[in-house]
């Protein structure tokens, strides 16, 4: 059984997350452009979730604004600590 200490530190380890570099996706970046037009729509969501972290899309007197957010940046609204 871990201590009172040990669970805190547990805790705040597995919250922890490094955030990828945008080197590491150059590669899918280049090779999905080049193969957007012959993808499935499958296929397409799928490169899509490994790229973006977040969509956030707001009301705006004009209209809607969409904003994505990488996966290689830092969350913009990391989760609220317990």
């Amino acid at each position: 059984m871990l201590g009172r200490g040990q669970r805190r530190c547990s805790t705040w380890v597995a919250a922890v997350e490094t955030t990828p570099h945008r080197a590491d996706y150059e590669a899918l970046i280049v090779g999905t452009m080049d193969e957007w037009p012959t993808l499935l729509v499958k296929e397409k969501n799928a490169l899509l979730k490994q790229l973006a972290r977040r969509v956030v899309f707001t009301r705006e007197a004009e209209g809607v604004a969409v904003q994505v957010h990488p996966v290689w940046e830092p969350d913009p609204w990391p989760p609220e600590e317990k």
